[in-house]
C-alpha cells in the first residue's frame, strides 16, 4: 500500500510551505497549488483548484488519491518534533480531537478514498461552514493528540508535533529561520 504526505498552500503561505517540505524530506510527498506557490522539482504537484485557500483541502487530498492508495494531510503550521510521529496510524480516515474548539481538527488527516471524504468535500463545496473543520465529518478513528497538539490545548512532553495555529505561525517561523 502506497502513503504519502500531502501538503498545500498558495504564495502568501510560501516560507510555511517551505518549512514543511523540508521537514517531510526523505517521504513521499504531493503539493498543491492552491496559487502561485512554488514547489521543488522532484514533488508531484497538483494545480488548478477552484476556491481558496482552506476550501481546497478535501478536493487536494482526494486529488493526491489518484496516485496513492492512502494520505496524509499536513497543514504548514504543523512541526515535527520527532521521528516517532511518522509511525502514526495510516488507516481509513481521521483526524484529532480539537478540545478547545470541540470538534475534530483537520491539521493532520489522514485518509483513503471513502464516502466520508466525499461527503465532506461537498459540505465544505456547498454549505457556509466558517472553516473544513467544522465541515469534517465524524471520522473513521481519532488520532491521538501527540501526533496533533494544538498550540491552545497547551504542549506536553509527550508531544510528537505541534501545531501552531493564529499567532502562533509567527513563533514557528521566527524559531526555524
Amino acid at each position: 500500500m502506497t502513503h504519502a504526505y500531502v501538503v498545500g498552500a498558495d504564495a502568501s503561505q510560501q516560507e510555511l510551505f517551505n518549512f514543511n517540505i523540508n521537514q517531510l524530506a526523505g517521504q513521499n510527498v504531493i503539493a498543491c497549488d492552491f496559487g502561485g506557490l512554488e514547489i521543488p522539482e522532484g514533488i508531484l504537484a497538483i494545480r488548478d483548484f477552484n476556491r481558496s485557500g482552506w476550501y481546497n483541502k478535501p478536493t487536494a487530498i482526494l486529488r493526491a488519491l489518484h496516485f496513492v492508495d492512502s494520505v496524509t494531510w499536513l497543514d504548514n503550521d504543523i512541526e515535527i518534533l520527532d521521528e516517532k510521529w511518522f509511525d502514526h496510524p495510516k488507516k481509513a480516515m481521521g483526524a484529532a480531537w480539537d478540545r478547545p474548539a470541540q470538534n475534530y481538527n483537520t491539521g493532520m488527516v489522514n485518509a483513503v478514498k471513502c464516502d466520508k471524504l466525499f461527503l465532506w468535500e461537498e459540505r465544505v463545496a456547498w454549505h457556509d461552514y466558517r472553516s473544513d473543520q467544522e465541515a469534517f465529518p465524524e471520522p473513521d478513528f481519532v488520532i491521538p493528540s501527540e501526533y496533533n497538539r494544538l498550540r491552545l490545548d497547551g504542549w506536553q512532553d509527550s508531544d510528537l508535533a505541534r501545531h501552531y495555529t493564529g499567532k502562533g505561525k509567527d513563533e514557528l517561523l521566527r524559531r526555524r529561520r
